[in-house]
């Protein structure tokens, strides 16, 4: 389980982000054991509790993880996680209470920038959609306009041809 959180390569990430990528009901006792062999940092921060995990740690955790021929599921766990949280988030920034879903958001840019890197990469069209909706709604927020134009520029090879479900519908639209 050890080598399944770090598949993000993310700095930071919640409890529930790692269940999602273990593929485990409850994760409390690895993160637990994890931080109590100073393997994992635990930071309080205003989008809630997050578990960040040392970048040599990171980098033993990934060699095991490929060594081991599971680096496709996990990142398969991660990009699911990433589509379900564009899905769930993509349109909270602009709702009526949208500070607490941009600080969610921005907790989570530097994972889904990662995840969106994979699915441009693999071509997956669903993340591509997800990841791109929810960061490109934090990103017109801040006016990072740069961080837009790049969007702009590096997914519409894989959103062109994309047709998505109805559960990625309004994702791919936004």
């Amino acid at each position: 389980h050890f080598c399944a959180i770090s598949s993000s390569n993310s700095r930071r990430f919640t409890a529930d982000a790692a269940r999602r990528v273990l593929g485990l009901g409850d994760v409390v006792d690895v993160l637990e054991h994890l931080a109590d062999q100073s393997l994992l940092q635990v930071t309080d921060t205003p989008a809630g509790v997050r578990f960040r995990m040392l970048e040599t740690v990171r980098e033993f955790s990934t060699a095991h993880r490929e060594a081991a021929g599971e680096t496709k599921q996990v990142v398969g766990r991660f990009l699911a996680w990433a589509r379900d949280f564009g899905v769930a988030h993509h349109e909270s920034p602009f709702g009526t209470d949208p500070f607490p879903a941009v600080a969610r958001t921005r907790a989570e840019q530097d994972n889904l920038v990662q995840a969106l890197r994979y699915g441009l990469a693999r071509r997956d069209g669903g993340t591509v959609a997800a990841t791109s909706a929810v960061l490109g709604g934090l990103w017109n927020i801040d006016s990072n306009y740069q961080r837009m134009g790049t969007l702009a520029d590096e997914t519409p090879r894989v959103l062109s041809h994309f047709r998505p479900g109805p559960e990625l519908l309004d994702v791919t639209r936004t």
